[in-house]
């Protein structure tokens, strides 16, 4: 089955006539929230200062801060850069800046910080064939250390194992946000209203938000790149064409706090019968089809140990009158739980452990003191936790 993935270049195509219901409905679908003005979808850009071919040659990927100086992104993203001439997918060299979150990628007022570290999983791009035919595509993580601080605080803790089942346990929608999240519609929809308007390159420039359902179904042997969960979490849009870009985080909103579970990876592609690479013949014969229209994202809980790692380089390069707080640095959410997950690489059904250890709070209100205890414990209305 050919595999298509979040690389998007931005070489536009021939557009094939269709009608203008469906140019209508095909709008409809790609017509995706404008999610500019948020807090942690950062672009990942060619140069440190927005220019015309910055725009129209960085391929669109996105970050997201999880401490000031660190954010965590697909591992691809940043193969063939800093020496690494191996799995260029992107950049064949030179260097990324992250810009701030929340701004048009090419907003010239828009900060944007050098990365000067990497630290990924060792069985990355140990494949030349990543992520064609390689397990390691679920090892497709990376966390890039700044130059300087990019953000005061960050938006989100990281989900946990747990967290994310009961989310997929539970029918909870995923929220994607990303750059060049309509990059399908303008690359490979042909969409044409009756004007023979299309959309414009330019739009992916903005950050966009969808949501999906999660795919929790077994899914069939063979299929490499969809590991699933503990690995990956696997989504799915019903509709025809959309999907998300490399790096683009996805969170979770359990009892009103939203969680991020981690990067986006890569996708098999669209279902649409406007696109000019659909096959009537495959779609009803093979047995892989209804899987098209699915992405995934690595979860990051699975690489607590990379990311502080990546933290504690960070926070020594911290500019001496700036201090990380307590909240403005992304930790793993302390559930109530601790997680090991046991896998072979090709076991689509790995065994999750849950190692579930009741915790105990001290909660004061004035005078008064008691404990909560429990998985995941918080205090009543009205009292505070104690720091001590």
């Amino acid at each position: 089955m050919i595999k298509k993935f979040f690389i998007f270049g931005f070489v536009l195509s021939l557009l094939l006539p269709i009608s203008a219901a469906n140019a209508q409905e095909w709008k409809r679908y790609q017509e995706f929230t404008n999610a500019t003005g948020n807090q942690f979808a950062a672009p990942m850009r060619e140069y440190k200062e927005s220019k015309p071919s910055d725009s129209y040659t960085t391929m669109p990927c996105t970050s997201e801060p999880i401490h000031p100086m660190v954010v965590v992104t697909a591992a691809h993203c940043i193969s063939g850069v800093y020496g690494d001439k191996g799995n260029a997918y992107a950049w064949n060299g030179g260097t990324v800046w992250i810009q701030e979150p929340g701004k048009r990628a090419d907003d010239p007022t828009a900060k944007r910080v050098k990365v000067i570290q990497i630290f990924r999983p060792d069985v990355f791009n140990k494949s030349e064939n990543f992520p064609t035919s390689s397990i390691d595509s679920q090892d497709d993580i990376a966390f890039l250390v700044l130059e300087e601080p990019l953000v005061k605080e960050v938006k989100h803790k990281v989900a946990t194992l747990e967290q994310i089942k009961y989310a997929m346990d539970n029918g909870l929608k995923m929220r994607v946000y990303g750059y060049g999240l309509n990059s399908i519609a303008e690359q490979n929809a042909y969409y044409a209203t009756p004007q023979n308007e299309r959309y414009s390159v330019s739009n992916q420039l903005y950050p966009r938000k969808l949501e999906y359902s999660f795919v929790t179904e077994k899914l069939p042997t063979g299929y490499v790149h969809f590991v699933g969960f503990p690995k990956m979490v696997i989504a799915k849009l019903p509709t025809c064409g959309a999907t998300g870009t490399s790096g683009s985080p996805a969170v979770i909103e359990i009892k009103g706090e939203e969680f991020l579970i981690g990067p986006g990876s890569h996708s098999t592609g669209w279902d649409c019968p406007e696109l000019k690479d659909y096959n009537d013949f495959t779609a009803k014969n093979d047995p892989y089809y209804k899987y098209r229209n699915t992405f995934s994202h690595i979860i990051i809980a699975n690489y607590v140990d990379l990311m502080q790692k990546a933290i504690q380089v960070a926070d020594k390069l911290m500019p001496k009158n700036e201090t990380v707080n307590a909240e403005s640095s992304t930790i793993i959410s302390k559930p109530a739980a601790s997680s090991t997950v046991t896998q072979s690489p090709t076991d689509k059904n790995p065994t999750v452990t849950i190692i579930r250890t009741k915790i105990t709070i001290k909660c004061i209100k004035g005078s008064k003191v008691m404990y909560a205890t429990s998985y995941n414990p918080r205090c009543p209305k009205g009292y505070s936790a104690s720091k001590n």
